[in-house]
């Protein structure tokens, strides 16, 4: 049964739940609500950039594939005060319950006055006591 149905700025969240549902999946659910919830923020602050609350989603742990976290904040810092207009979409959300973390995907539609692309990003998300935050991004072009 859907327990719950979702849409914020243009995104869609199925939330679904047993009647009977143990008190795990209800965990599990609302872990997922909190995710989602943060998203949407993480999102809006990324599009208004808002660069300290974006990097605030972004935990001390994060680790980027191709550079240092310090290199990466240098890196984002830069490229977001640089441009005038962000625009992004999000397509096919998904998201999946780990042990202790929520995997989210989805197609990103990014533009700016200064650069174009769409592709498949992926976030991990963890708990991290006060808040839910983003340990490891992965983007790849279509």
């Amino acid at each position: 049964m859907i327990r719950e149905l979702k849409k914020t700025q243009g995104i869609t969240a199925i939330i679904l739940a047993s009647e009977d549902a143990p008190p795990q999946l209800e965990e599990t659910i609302d872990s997922v609500d909190v995710v989602v919830s943060q998203f949407l923020i993480w999102l809006n602050a990324w599009k208004s950039q808002e660069i300290n609350s974006y990097l605030s989603f972004y935990s001390k742990d994060f680790k980027d594939p191709k550079r240092s976290r310090k290199n990466w904040e240098k890196q984002r810092r830069k490229v977001l005060s640089k441009s005038s207009i962000i625009s992004i979409e999000v397509n096919d959300l998904e998201t999946h319950q780990g042990d202790d973390s929520v995997e989210m995907s989805f197609i990103q539609n990014y533009k700016s006055d200064r650069t174009s692309d769409v592709g498949k990003k992926v976030l991990i998300w963890k708990n991290e006591g006060d808040r839910w935050k983003i340990v490891k991004e992965s983007w790849e072009s279509s």
